[in-house]
């Protein structure tokens, strides 16, 4: 409805998949991400997205697939991804991060090319 403003708290938690790929997307990624808790899939490649990865990607602990390649985030791959038990699947290729990959063993497992660019 036009002019009408909704919260959506308490649905918030029932999120467990983001795919925003290819959108031309410009920009932080927000710090709010974070509070997405239950997602399990979050793909924003291929878009504009610049400044550092949020720290906070670290509390969504359930996250199993991490995808964000292909923008133009800097600075050094947070060492709150260390907490991301359950990631399977990681690309942040093709984006100008550097630093060492925080040590963690599921994060170790990943090849090099996650990580190219």
């Amino acid at each position: 409805m036009k002019g009408r403003e909704d919260e959506y708290n308490s649905i918030l938690g029932l999120v467990t998949s983001i795919k925003l790929s290819v959108n031309n997307l410009k920009g932080e990624i927000f710090e709010e991400l974070g509070s997405l808790i239950g997602l399990q899939s979050l793909n924003l490649s291929g878009n504009l997205l610049t400044g550092r990865i949020t720290e906070n990607i670290g509390n969504m602990e359930w996250l199993e697939s991490l995808d964000l390649s292909m923008n133009r985030l800097h600075g050094e791959i947070p060492s709150s991804f260390s907490k991301l038990n359950f990631l399977n699947h990681l690309n942040l290729s093709y984006n100008n991060l550097t630093g060492q990959t925080p040590s963690s063993t599921q994060l170790q497992s990943f090849d090099e090319f996650f990580y190219i660019g």
